[in-house]
């Protein structure tokens, strides 16, 4: 077979690997741990109509199927003087029992350019759990 059919044969089948990749388990592309942690992220927050990260890890509304509880749904861009407010008016009001508060996914995130937002966190919630790593905030 040459180079020709060999791409011919991949536009051929574009249709249906694009339904396959479309239509393939989520949990297919995660490690055990993230799976592990997914679920236990789940179940204690099922009663939360939507998800707040304060990590990197910014796939956790889109695997949980729920919205972000505030536009921020990459707390990368809360930024101390600029938009802490709006993001501390948005979470006061979307209320979430749980916050994802540290992962093992943080890359650029730093807490130091959100000073506010973190101490309305620590005066809000308390330390939950660790979950190999990922650290859960809840409510007060």
């Amino acid at each position: 077979m040459n180079l020709t059919d060999i791409s011919s044969k991949r536009i051929l089948d574009f249709k249906s690997n694009a339904n396959s990749l479309i239509n393939a388990n989520d949990k297919g592309y995660l490690s055990d741990n993230y799976k592990e942690f997914l679920d236990y992220y789940a179940k204690i927050s099922s009663e939360d109509n939507c998800v707040q990260v304060l990590t990197d890890d910014v796939s956790l509304p889109y695997l949980l199927r729920k919205p972000s509880c505030t536009q921020f749904y990459n707390p990368a861009l809360i930024l101390s003087g600029w938009n802490e407010k709006k993001f501390i008016d948005q979470i006061y009001k979307s209320k979430p029992s749980f916050i994802l508060y540290s992962s093992p996914i943080n890359i650029l995130l730093d807490k130091n350019n959100m000073p506010n937002v973190n101490l309305f966190i620590n005066n809000n919630y308390h330390f939950f759990n660790d979950f190999k790593g990922w650290k859960i905030y809840k409510k007060k």
